[in-house]
């Protein structure tokens, strides 16, 4: 390394307070008033997780340039909303024929109720009589 007496003074505190300085060769003068050494440190391994550094004030929350982003979530409301009236309203028309139907038909709903509770009561007298054992009692 070459610098000037201070910065290399600087790094060889720092490297001695560290404990990584391994061995230095005898400083030299330079032609340019500097200092001129070899130092060898101990490193970090390749594979070691660098040190992590925690911010101290957290990054303040920006929205995005443009306001692209902020249709989305009106949008999204207002087509929830568009489905949950379509829904209702396909229920509504739904029951409204259910309705028309049973009011058009209601005479032969009635007349086909009455022919089955007829035609049970036959077949109940037929098989049975209603409980009794024989025809006479």
């Amino acid at each position: 390394m070459t610098g000037t007496t201070t910065e290399v003074a600087a790094l060889l505190r720092r490297h001695a307070q560290t404990g990584d300085l391994v061995a230095m060769t005898a400083p030299k003068p330079t032609a340019d008033g500097r200092v001129s050494l070899t130092l060898r440190a101990r490193t970090a391994l390749p594979d070691a997780d660098p040190p992590r550094l925690a911010r101290a004030v957290p990054a303040p929350v920006t929205k995005p340039a443009g306001g692209s982003a902020g249709w989305v979530r009106p949008a999204l409301i207002a087509f929830g909303a568009t489905a949950g009236l379509a829904m209702v309203g396909a229920l509504v028309w739904l029951l409204h024929l259910a309705y028309l139907w049973i009011a058009t038909h209601l005479a032969l709903l009635i007349g086909a109720l009455v022919t089955a509770v007829v035609l049970i009561v036959v077949v109940l007298r037929l098989l049975g009589g209603g409980g009794r054992h024989c025809p006479g009692c």
